[in-house]
């Protein structure tokens, strides 16, 4: 992320450069404007290059699909929402076209942000969670002829 922060601020400042009038300022950083507002890093009110070179790496950082699958409880933590996401479960939908992103570093951009889903339930009864479910059973039934 520090990377690609570096790469954007630098072209920023390659802007910044030159004159206010000069076509190549104008239509590059009016693109350059509206990605980083299609991510979801500036807002709508900061229209100018000087909010570009006032981006951090913890702004990018929130845009990660495994963090923002972790904000939107989907997850219990991050670990489980990187998991999640190399496993299948996590995808974008949009309509009747699903995505699926197994790229735990894929930046979100904020249209697509409420349409972050699981692709499971919780109440889904897989082979391991039986096996789980009656391990603990066992551990617990064992316990109470103990304490008998």
């Amino acid at each position: 992320m520090q990377y690609v922060l570096a790469r954007i601020r630098k072209a920023a400042r390659d802007l910044l450069t030159l004159d206010d009038q000069n076509p190549k300022r104008i239509f590059e950083g009016n693109a350059l404007i509206n990605k980083m507002r299609r991510i979801g890093v500036l807002g709508a009110d900061q229209q100018k290059l000087d909010y570009v070179l006032g981006l951090t790496t913890k702004q990018f950082l929130d845009r990660r699909l495994q963090t923002l699958v972790f904000s939107s409880k989907n997850a219990r933590s991050m670990h489980e929402a990187r998991s999640l996401i190399f496993q299948k479960k996590i995808a974008i939908n949009r309509g009747n076209r699903r995505q699926l992103v197994n790229i735990p570093s894929y930046i979100v951009r904020k249209e697509n942000e409420s349409h972050i889903c699981k692709l499971f339930q919780e109440n889904e009864t897989s082979r391991t969670k039986r096996r789980t479910i009656k391990k603990n059973e066992e551990k617990a039934n064992a316990a109470a002829a103990e304490e008998d």
